[in-house]
């Protein structure tokens, strides 16, 4: 059985190797640094999971989603949003959208967990 693909999209590249070192055991791991560089690694690859931080240069997290969904990418029922403050506005936004969130820090044993519920896969 060949690994799932994850893409992991923050502008901070020590959450980006962080993310990588938890699941590079468990999966293939594409990393961007933006959400316009998500977008087009979203084109040219199939991914099972999009974890994505929402503050970030050219387009966060949210507007990053919207594209995703308005091209109507498969991917978007498997986003991950992940944020330092959860706001009214992040949190009503991913709760109108069924997208789970993780809060920065972020916790292994948290985050793992909302992507196994998102893979519905046991697997971790």
């Amino acid at each position: 059985m060949s690994k799932p693909r994850y893409l992991i999209v923050d502008d901070d590249k020590l959450i980006r190797d962080y993310m990588d070192a938890v699941f590079s055991d468990e999966a293939i791991i594409s990393t961007a640094c933006n959400g316009r560089e998500a977008l087009s690694l979203l084109t040219k690859t199939n991914f099972d999971v999009v974890i994505c931080d929402f503050q970030m240069p050219y387009l966060n997290g949210i507007d990053l989603f919207k594209e995703m969904k308005s091209d109507k990418s498969t991917t978007c029922d498997k986003f991950i949003l992940c944020t330092g403050s959860l706001t009214q506005e992040i949190y009503q936004f991913c709760s109108n959208n069924k997208i789970p969130f993780c809060q920065k820090p972020i916790k292994n044993d948290v985050l793992k967990k909302i992507v196994r519920r998102v893979t519905k896969c046991n697997a971790y």
